[in-house]
């Protein structure tokens, strides 16, 4: 159902997906986690290139001075598949879940990270951004394999010579920076 109440959980996606920026416990878990967002955007702009997509014209009040007609004037009814709205907060929010996982965390804070994926996942369709399939989309790109791909990247191929002395790999802990 089309429910415009819901456009500042929409919007909220870019302070969320800054918590884990914020969080980073060293350079390693920022790199990696930026690595993850460059991960899904490119596979998206992939898809973006070779199969465009973009959402229904579904019939909503967007003349001026009402809460959507900013974000249908700023966000192009083009690619649509995958949602990345749904992707940067799944991205996050596993992240996030880590990240708070290994500062233990209070169990609500955790579940509050989850429910706010949750609502950015289900305001893109309440905002008639995305539809079902585009989430669905979103939701395989942004799962956890990005995250896992990035960290990979910077193990073994992101920069060589960072992780070997001598011919032999060292920690990366052990690399001042």
């Amino acid at each position: 159902a089309f429910w415009p109440a819901l456009l500042p959980v929409y919007l909220s996606l870019w302070l969320y997906i800054a918590l884990p920026v914020f969080l980073a416990k060293d350079r390693r878990e920022l790199s990696n986690f930026a690595l993850g967002c460059a991960f899904m955007t490119c596979i998206a702009l992939v898809v973006f290139w070779f199969m465009p997509t973009a959402i229904p014209n579904f019939t909503i009040d967007t003349s001026p001075g009402t809460s959507l007609h900013l974000l249908k004037t700023i966000d192009a009814a083009g690619n649509a598949f995958p949602s990345l709205h749904v992707s940067f907060s799944v991205f996050a929010c596993v992240v996030l879940a880590r990240q708070l996982r290994d500062v233990a965390a209070p169990m609500w804070l955790r579940m509050l990270n989850i429910a706010w994926a949750f609502g950015i996942v289900y305001s893109t369709m309440a905002v008639r951004q995305h539809v079902l399939i585009d989430v669905l989309g979103g939701l395989v790109t942004g799962d956890r394999r990005g995250d896992k791909v990035s960290a990979q990247w910077l193990k073994d191929g992101g920069n060589p010579a960072a992780h070997q002395r001598d011919g032999k790999r060292i920690p990366m802990e052990s690399i001042q920076r």
